[in-house]
């Protein structure tokens, strides 16, 4: 009886522990909202969704971390930039790590390549090499849903982002031409 109540009994923890870190995170709490999201994979590791807001807290995180680096002085100690840079570099390959795992676990489901073209795109604010990789996965995501304006409307932003005007005109006249109500795609015209 022990063994049958386990099960449910962790799936309830597991949840908790997934709200309780989507909490931290909204307000910053990077540390916390990890732990308890590391929590929450662990305790249910089949569950596609917290891999998924497990990457991108990391990514937020990660986004962070850049921003206290590049804000310490040029008196800092090189241990201190050293293991700022080492926790980004884990921090990052996480970030990654778990998102690829997320599209893997379900690989039809288009919120969870939303979420690591949104990894992605946080990413990119420290390299931007993963624009490219954000322009891939919603590529796919279009592949998979190809009547969703919005996804094409973000092509287009990250083609202009990449310097490729043309394209990205493209992609917000067929965002238009997909909802022709759409502000902001229309917004996008030159």
């Amino acid at each position: 009886a022990f063994y049958l109540l386990r099960i449910p009994i962790n799936q309830f923890r597991a949840d908790v522990a997934y709200n309780t870190g989507k909490q931290y995170l909204s307000l910053s709490a990077y540390k916390q909202s990890l732990d308890q999201l590391k929590k929450a994979v662990g305790l249910a590791p089949d569950e596609v969704l917290f891999y998924a807001q497990l990457a991108e807290a990391q990514a937020q995180t990660a986004t962070a971390v850049k921003t206290q680096l590049d804000a310490l002085p040029a008196t800092a100690s090189a241990d201190l930039v050293a293991g700022g840079q080492k926790l980004l570099d884990e921090l990052t390959a996480g970030a990654l790590a778990n998102s690829e795992k997320a599209v893997s676990l379900n690989p039809h489901h288009t919120n969870f390549y939303k979420s690591k073209a949104k990894v992605e795109l946080y990413l990119a604010t420290i390299d931007p090499q993963y624009n490219q990789q954000a322009l891939k996965t919603l590529e796919k995501l279009a592949a998979i849903s190809p009547t969703d304006a919005k996804v094409v409307y973000n092509l287009g932003l990250i083609s202009d982002q990449l310097g490729e005007t043309k394209k990205a005109q493209e992609y917000y006249h067929l965002a238009v031409d997909l909802k022709p109500d759409y502000a902001a795609a229309q917004a996008m015209f030159k």
